[in-house]
């Protein structure tokens, strides 16, 4: 735990340094700017809480959960470095909340809001982190978001597999951000699946877009891995 605090600090002190940026955003009330060069406010945050509190896991996890609400938000941010890194600090407390489901569950929700619309970011590196945001919720909160995914990521998730299998992409620069997404979608979308329980209908289309995928000269070994986590699936039914 607080190798999270210490990580979400850093991360907490970048953003509200953009923050300060923002035009009348002193005249806020909820926050102390006369102290946040000087400490961080979930450092501070943490010192009370150790202070004032118990310390007791319940008590760590309110606190988690709060710094999570507080940041959600922060994923709309104009300005692209705060959007990634409220996602960065978003992703750290999803995965100290998945053995609490009163928490997680309604935390997931909280996110869901804000994720879509990174998928539709016009920065790539923004589309990357919301896509390791998005397999976070899907190791954590699992069936809980399997409708949502059905019903308003599916058809994209395949679409851009349908976009890979283009010949056009093969000469895509190996070490590129593209490559990157592409490797790291398709060797874990069959993870994806298997987390969500996906209905047959799902996992046949996606095993569709991954058998064209089997030429494909930098795909197809991250295909053939996610085909065999896909047969898992379907051993479930």
């Amino acid at each position: 735990m607080d190798l999270v605090y210490e990580a979400c600090s850093k991360e907490f002190l970048t953003i509200f340094k953009l923050l300060l940026r923002i035009p009348n955003f002193k005249r806020l009330p909820a926050i102390d700017i006369s102290e946040v060069t000087e400490e961080c406010p979930l450092e501070r945050t943490k010192r009370r809480a150790d202070d004032e509190l118990t310390n007791s896991p319940d008590d760590r996890l309110h606190l988690i959960e709060q710094i999570l609400l507080r940041t959600v938000h922060l994923m709309a941010h104009e300005q692209e470095e705060a959007r990634l890194l409220s996602m960065n600090v978003v992703i750290l407390c999803l995965e100290e909340l998945r053995e609490t489901d009163h928490l997680l569950l309604p935390s997931t929700h909280k996110v869901w809001g804000y994720l879509g619309a990174r998928f539709r970011d016009k920065s790539i590196l923004v589309l990357e982190k919301a896509y390791d945001l998005f397999l976070t919720l899907a190791a954590t909160a699992r069936s809980f978001v399997r409708q949502r995914v059905t019903a308003s990521l599916f058809d994209s998730f395949c679409s851009f597999l349908d976009k890979s299998q283009d010949p056009a992409t093969y000469g895509i620069r190996e070490h590129s951000t593209l490559h990157r997404i592409q490797l790291r979608f398709v060797s874990t979308v069959g993870l994806v699946s298997l987390h969500l329980k996906l209905d047959s209908k799902c996992v046949a289309r996606l095993e569709q877009c991954l058998v064209s995928l089997a030429n494909h000269p930098y795909l197809a070994q991250a295909a053939q891995s996610s085909l065999a986590l896909i047969a898992q699936t379907k051993e479930a039914y």
